[in-house]
Parts: structure tokens; sequence; C-alpha cells
């Protein structure tokens, strides 16, 4: 057995529109729709902007950390218009609100989060590639941690 967890077996679900959910406790108690034929889920997570001092009489670079940014987290599906977690996609995507975000992995580790959703881009690639859905996901929130049954 590996020491590791591969992606397989991983599920993104888009919650409903979600301005106050900040505890595991909030975020377990709202539904979600599971996005179908998710290919990759890209990085997320809270990173602080540095914040730099140079004092003239030390020519030292003082850090500190400044504000803090979850980012965007680029996912990628199999186009697949017929699915209802795609559809709610699109519709989130028509709005500017923001929606709660469960994302499990295989372990049934689990993270959640607010977010704006920015883009469902369809991408036609080659003869040999499907067609896939681009979706840019701008996380507003802290990142919740917890897991599910």
């Amino acid at each position: 057995m590996a020491d590791f967890l591969t992606g397989a077996g991983t599920k993104f679900r888009l919650g409903p529109v979600n301005t106050a959910a900040d505890d595991e406790a909030a975020y377990k108690l709202l539904s979600y729709v599971e996005c179908g034929k998710v290919l990759s889920v890209g990085e997320f997570g809270d990173i602080a902007n540095i914040v730099n001092s140079t004092p003239l009489n030390s020519g030292r670079v003082g850090k500190a950390k400044g504000s803090r940014d979850a980012g965007s987290s680029p996912i990628v599906l199999q186009f697949d218009s017929a699915d209802l977690g795609q559809q709610a996609l699109e519709a989130a995507d028509d709005s500017d609100d923001t929606y709660a975000v469960e994302i499990e992995l295989p372990n049934g580790r689990a993270f959640w989060f607010r977010a704006l959703i920015n883009g469902v881009r369809p991408s036609v690639g080659g003869v040999d590639d499907p067609i896939t859905a681009n979706v840019t996901v701008e996380l507003v929130s802290k990142i919740v941690r917890g897991a599910l049954p």
C-alpha cells in the first residue's frame, strides 16, 4: 500500500449562496451538489502578502506578514451540460454572490470555504482530447478543515 493519496475519489461540491458560514458545523448544515467529471482541482489556501521595510541605518530588509489571500483555484471538468453540478457552476458564474464550496479528499478529509465562481469556460482541444470546462474559483474566506464520515 502506498504511503500517499492520489486524487482518485476526490469530490468537488458547490453549496448555496453563503456569506456567513465560517466553521465546520455551519458548513456541514448546508446542502451541496456534486460537480461531476472533475479532472483536476488546483491548489488553494491562504498565503500572506509579505510587507517589506528597509531602514536606512541597517540596510537589512525587514519582513512581516500582511494581509492574507486564499487565492484562486482552477477546476477542470470534462464538459457535461447534463451534469447538475456543472449547471450549478454556470448559474453561480452568472451571479455576483459568494457560494459555499466543499472539497472532499479520498480519505474523508474535507475543506470548506466561500468563493466567487468566476468563469466556466469551455475548451476544445484536439481530436483525441475531451472537451473540458475550465472554472476559476476565487476564494473569499478562510479555509475550514475537517472531516466527513
